[in-house]
């Protein structure tokens, strides 16, 4: 005969395999809305790898990791993530090389090209993916930075931010303002996403492995559904 005890584990363990799958259902719907009504509204979002040759940004601490190129492989994945729910992707950068004009200063040029881009489409947002870098190895995690006069920018920042600790951070980290070009240079809500510190070796073994930077790119567009809805 089944003891009480026994009974109710047994309960909430049913009830935790249901709430699972209602929640995997629902988060279907969502992904499925997105494509499935021509009535809806197709969002715009520009996805800006950042850096790019001859800048490639900061080195890991390891093997000497560039970041501009794992920006691009993260980049990539959330842009084919953001596809299959049908929205209109536009990136700054496809390729290894940044946005550089031969007029001497280069990475002014190529920071005005990156807000030309962002002009042109008239995103309803814009996420710019970048990797951390620190004077100590200890620190690791993904960081979100939104320009602090923008609400819906600290919104969709707050929103990542809440995904990305819930399923990849260590610890939590709060969503900061910052001072920073590819904040400031649109009124489109805008959002950089530090995916990482490459000064830390365990998070820089991470960063270089398909898994992780499919992980990353996953819970960055769940954060972005996460604040449409």
């Amino acid at each position: 005969m089944e003891k009480e005890g026994d009974r109710l584990r047994r309960k909430k363990r049913l009830w935790a395999a249901v709430s699972v799958a209602i929640l995997g259902i629902f988060a279907a719907v969502l992904v499925v809305g997105f494509s499935g009504s021509s009535a809806e509204k197709k969002y715009t979002i520009v996805i800006d790898a950042g850096h790019g040759y001859p800048d490639g940004g900061a080195t890991g601490i390891n093997t000497g990791t560039c970041e501009a190129e794992i920006n691009l492989l993260i980049a990539q994945s959330v842009k084919s993530y953001f596809e299959s729910s049908d929205f209109r992707v536009v990136m700054t950068r496809e390729g290894a090389n940044g946005l550089y004009s031969g007029d001497g200063n280069f990475k002014k040029g190529d920071m005005l090209k990156r807000r030309d881009v962002i002009h042109r489409a008239k995103p309803d947002f814009v996420v710019s993916i970048h990797l951390n870098k620190f004077t100590q190895s200890y620190r690791k995690g993904a960081q979100v930075f939104f320009k602090s006069s923008d609400e819906n920018g600290k919104r969709l920042a707050d929103s990542i931010q809440s995904v990305l600790n819930k399923n990849l951070n260590e610890r939590a980290f709060s969503a900061l303002a910052g001072d920073y070009y590819m904040l400031n240079c649109s009124e489109y809500p805008s959002v950089i996403v530090e995916c990482g510190f490459l000064s830390n070796p365990e998070e820089e073994r991470l960063l270089l492995t398909e898994e992780y930077r499919e992980k990353l790119a996953y819970n960055i567009y769940a954060g972005v559904i996460h604040y449409l809805f």
